[in-house]
């Protein structure tokens, strides 16, 4: 997938993949479904790493596929207190129908004062960061309690400035790297219906569109959330 020459990637009709790599879709799952298991699983990762419970209060920063896909993981694992940071109003919308308990505009809001007031100002159990951005990664130590977890789901690009001060109570750090063996778990929480795929879907373009879908995922994020492409019917 954009290698160079003499390399196969994944554009393609047919791949040949390893048997021991592949996993099958219960009948009542569709390919739609199944071509999101992989950044289902990435949220899936991230909630099963920060040990997410009934009772913990959640701060999610990005409201992206991954973000919500985090957000829906972690309903599955119990949580009930998520709050959603973003700065598109589509998005929070789409946090909001998917379970979000608050929604946060950072740009129009104080996210710290308004994160301090949905957790009573204790502090968040859990942040997750996962937009990808040196703004929210500088501000997770700020959400996060005491003793509390910032799981790092993002990867921003370059170096990125954390005040040490803010996570000298105890705070732990845990990045997150792809999904692990999560696939399985992921797989029987989409097929259960208590994770839900396709809401997440707002673009969908045939496969002789691939050029232009890869170019309004990237320049279009406002409108885009998660887009697909349709290999064949």
């Amino acid at each position: 997938m954009a290698t160079q020459p003499n390399y196969r990637g994944a554009l393609t009709h047919y791949l040949c993949h390893p048997e021991s790599f592949t996993y099958k879709l219960p009948d009542n799952m569709d390919t739609m479904e199944g071509a999101l298991v992989e950044p289902a699983a990435v949220g899936m990762h991230a909630a099963m790493l920060a040990d997410v419970k009934p009772g913990k209060k959640i701060v999610i920063l990005g409201a992206g596929c991954i973000g919500l896909m985090t957000l829906q993981a972690c309903k599955c694992l119990g949580a009930t207190n998520i709050a959603v940071v973003d700065v598109l109003e589509k998005r929070l919308a789409m946090a909001e129908r998917l379970g979000a308990t608050t929604v946060i505009n950072g740009a129009k809001e104080d996210t710290v004062a308004r994160c301090q007031q949905f957790t009573d100002d204790m502090g968040a159990d859990i942040v997750f960061e996962t937009a990808g951005s040196a703004v929210t990664t500088q501000q997770a130590p700020y959400l996060v309690m005491r003793g509390g977890k910032i799981m790092i789901v993002g990867t921003v690009a370059g170096d990125s400035a954390i005040n040490f001060l803010k996570i000298n109570r105890e705070v732990s750090i845990q990045t997150v790297f792809r999904y692990a063996n999560r696939y399985p778990v992921t797989i029987d929480a989409i097929s259960s219906g208590r994770f839900d795929v396709k809401s997440m879907v707002t673009h969908i373009y045939d496969y002789k569109d691939v050029q232009r879908a890869f170019e309004e995922s990237v320049n279009n994020k406002r409108d885009i959330i998660k887009g697909v492409i349709k290999v064949c019917d």
